[in-house]
């Protein structure tokens, strides 16, 4: 499982896991996502928007496990 936390608003970025999660805490925004997690999900959290005309990309890879997007100070439901 890949956490990451980015504190900078239209910040570009790539993670790729072979087989766990990836999870992005960033700020609320529109970003260019896209994804390959194979048979696993995308959650993206209200005030995360994809828009694929934005200049701040992601390129998610988790080889079957989920990719998920928080926002920055909202709150979390614990994973088990």
């Amino acid at each position: 499982r890949i956490d990451v936390v980015v504190a900078t608003p239209g910040a570009s970025l790539a993670a790729r896991t072979d087989g766990g999660d990836v999870v992005l805490t960033v700020p609320a925004g529109t970003y260019a996502l896209t994804a390959d997690t194979g048979s696993g999900g995308i959650e993206l959290a209200e005030g995360v928007a994809n828009d694929p005309a934005s200049a701040a990309r992601w390129t998610i890879g988790t080889g079957g496990g989920d990719f998920a997007a928080r926002v920055v100070g909202a709150p979390t439901t614990p994973q088990s």
